[in-house]
Parts: structure tokens; sequence; C-alpha cells
């Protein structure tokens, strides 16, 4: 459910045809509906007094009521990584994971799912990937936005259906899951110059938590993956030290690089 006072409309074009859906969204959510009757999105804010979801027919989007940058679901670079897994079967997260066919994965820091939809396509039709974020409004977007997006080809399209997105913080989702439950658990803390300039990327900066890595959470982590935890990092970053990662270095030392800990290689 979301916060209280928050509300959903329609675009001005096709209001009527968009109605039934953003009622239903606002019944899912917790939103109040109002009618767009012609007025503007500022015009809403500044009536109702708080944020405004806008449903039209390509996609649900977030205006905040402080003046935040608006928010939407995209694939972003999630869309070229997948050509490129499609025509050559090669990532580097994918890599990082050691993903076999029909593993269990939990992100652990979802953002807008490229990685999720990267782990989920890889993976083939019997992974599932359960994706965690703990700021409500892009919880409810992306899990939105991956049922609707029209992706670049079908397989895509099949692996968003392969992902659960779950509202909650990391660590304390992962204390109500038994030992050894998944097989992966992965993490992309937000780092603070992310090297990803899409525009996406950079709204969602507004959204996003910034807390890092935290000691108790790898262990929760470490207890629940069979496998691998992974995590991504810039190459300056301690969190490879800090917790024991082994790093996969790349020859671009202003890139970012990913490092696991091995629990057990099936």
């Amino acid at each position: 459910m979301m916060t209280p006072g928050s509300f959903i409309t329609t675009g001005v074009k096709n209001a009527e045809h968009m109605e039934e859906k953003a009622r239903s969204l606002a019944e899912t959510y917790g939103l109040t509906f109002i009618k767009r009757n012609k007025y503007s999105v500022k015009e809403i804010i500044k009536k109702h007094d708080g944020p405004l979801f806008v449903l039209t027919q390509d996609k649900l989007t977030y205006y905040s009521a402080d003046n935040k940058p608006p928010l939407f679901y995209h694939p972003n670079i999630a869309a070229v990584r997948a050509k490129n897994w499609r025509n050559i079967q090669k990532d580097l997260l994918v890599e990082a994971c050691n993903l076999k066919a029909g593993d269990k994965i939990i992100d652990g820091t979802l953002g807008l799912g490229a990685d999720s939809l990267i782990l989920a396509l890889a993976g083939g039709k019997h992974t599932k990937v359960t994706s965690v974020e703990k700021n409500q409004v892009t919880a409810m977007l992306v899990r939105e936005g991956l049922k609707s997006y029209a992706m670049p080809f079908e397989a895509l399209q099949e692996a968003a259906k392969r992902i659960k997105v779950v509202n909650a913080e990391a660590c304390t989702y992962l204390k109500t899951l038994d030992d050894n439950s998944v097989d992966i658990v992965y993490f992309d803390p937000m780092f603070e110059s992310t090297l990803d300039t899409s525009s996406g990327m950079q709204t969602l900066r507004h959204y996003a938590d910034h807390q890092g890595l935290t000691a108790n959470l790898i262990e929760e982590a470490k207890r629940v993956a069979l496998k691998r935890v992974v995590v991504k990092a810039r190459h300056s970053s301690s969190i490879f030290k800090d917790f024991g990662f082994f790093r996969i270095a790349r020859s671009n030392i202003k890139s970012v690089h990913y490092g696991y800990i091995s629990l057990k290689e099936v």
C-alpha cells in the first residue's frame, strides 16, 4: 500500500479509456483516484497537496509534490545488454553469478530492474528472480512497468514475467527466508557517482535508498544463498575488501567491478 495522501489520474488523451485501469491501480495500492478534467499535473498537485501518478497508454509516471524529476519505468541499458546476451551469450553480471539455468535469485537492490531483467533472461524459463526495493514508488512503477512495457524482443518480455517485485528493506526481507533457500543473492548499492548517465538512472537517484551494505546484510545474504553472494561497485570501493568479495577485475579502471563470495559451487 502506498503512503496515504497519494493520488492517481489519467492522461488527458483517452482519459475515459484509461480510467478503469487507473481506478484498479488506486484500489490495489491505496491511492485516491481523481478525474483528470484537463487540469495540468501542477494544478492537480497544488489543489490536492500530494504526489500524483499519471496513467497514460504507454506508461505510469510519478510526480512528486516537492519538484523532484518525474519517474517512470524504462529498461534503460538492460535492453542493450539483453540484445548482446542474445547475440553472444556474455554478460559480466551473469559471469559473476556463475548463473545456471533455473537458478533462484534475489536482487536485493532492484532500482529500475535492469540487472533483474538480465538475470531472468540469462537464467532461462525456469529461473525466478525476486527483486527487493525499499522505496514504495519505485517498487510500484517497476512492478507495473514489467507487466506492461513492450520489450524489444519476446524472450525479454517473457523474462520480465519471471521477476517478482517485493517492496521491503533488503535485510528485513532476507530474515524471513530459510537457510540456503535461493542460489544467488545480488546487490548493486547506489554509489556516489554512477557511471550510467541515462536520464532514467539520473532521475532514480532522487528516489533511491543510498544506504550502503552492512555486515548484517551480508551475513543474512550468506545464510540465505546456496551458491554465491554477488556485488557490483566502483573499482575504488572498499566493499570488496571490507566484506571479503573476490573481485572480477576489469581493464577499464574507471568502470564498475563485480565481486562474489563463493559459498558452494554446483
